[in-house]
């Protein structure tokens, strides 16, 4: 039996008395399961797997870590710098408050107020009948600001790179190891994300981007303003955002990753 996490998020942190039941029912499930001997756990980054540890979820050896769904380099490749003048930045995932898209309206807004023009394009469907989702009448008022846009589902996620400056994920909680963060890292754009678990765990400060405390409009809002004020900085950090990719965290790493997890499950039958 493998048992993949893909992410720990609300369920990790939530006080709610709703959440903290469910999540004490959870992890008891996953203490018996990880106490059988043919049970392999999977996670995607060291720091859920240290939640777990910490509730008891002890695999011994019986656990890997994968890099995330990984992207293919090749499909992903990097793009030219945009033209566009100002520069733009683009957060691409679910339309919902745990993401820290409130939080990159109230950035937007700041740096509106000092006079620093920069783009914001929101991308991502409405989460309808998920109690953290943003409404469609909040997100309709957000685009009523300059310089602020919604752009819903977009198909071909390569788009988006090739016209936007610098990739957001202003995260409040912790992420597993977010799709969209390696993507945009491919096709070579600088990252500011947040100080979370997962999105820490692909971004060294100052390398590959940028990183922010979660729920701190003023400090996204400067690590904006250092990003669009440099267009050589962008392209150096989008170079090493690329390059952490390619040396870690492809199809080809999670391929190997999890083959490696099956051959020694069938080794310890064997």
């Amino acid at each position: 039996l493998v048992v993949h996490m893909t992410g720990l998020g609300h369920l990790a942190i939530s006080r709610s008395l709703i959440v903290r039941t469910v999540r004490g029912l959870v992890f008891s499930h996953l203490r018996r399961l990880t106490a059988r001997p043919d049970t392999w756990l999977i996670v995607e980054n060291p720091e859920d797997l240290a939640v777990l540890t910490a509730a008891g979820i002890q695999p011994g050896h019986r656990v890997s870590i994968l890099p995330g769904a990984g992207v293919d380099p090749e499909v992903y490749t990097p793009a030219p710098a945009p033209a566009g003048d100002p520069p733009t930045v683009a957060y691409a995932g679910r339309m919902i408050h745990s993401k820290g898209v409130t939080d990159l309206v109230a950035a937007h807004d700041l740096l509106a107020d000092r006079g620093i023009a920069l783009d914001v394009r929101l991308y991502g469907r409405l989460d309808d009948g998920n109690p953290e989702a943003i409404s469609a009448a909040e997100i309709e008022a957000w685009t009523r600001r300059p310089r602020l846009s919604w752009l819903g589902h977009v198909n071909d996620v390569r788009e988006i790179w090739r016209t936007a400056d610098v990739s957001v994920l202003p995260a409040r909680e912790r992420e597993g190891m977010p799709r969209a963060l390696l993507e945009a890292a491919a096709c070579g754009r600088p990252l500011v994300v947040t100080n979370v678990p997962g999105c820490r765990h692909f971004v060294r400060d100052g390398v590959e981007g940028l990183i922010v405390p979660p729920g701190d409009p003023p400090r996204l809002a400067d690590a904006l303003a250092c990003l669009a004020g440099d267009h050589e900085l962008r392209q150096r950090m989008g170079t090493a955002a690329r390059q952490r990719l390619i040396e870690g965290f492809t199809e080809a790493h999670v391929v190997d990753a999890v083959a490696t997890v099956y051959r020694r499950i069938l080794e310890e039958r064997h």
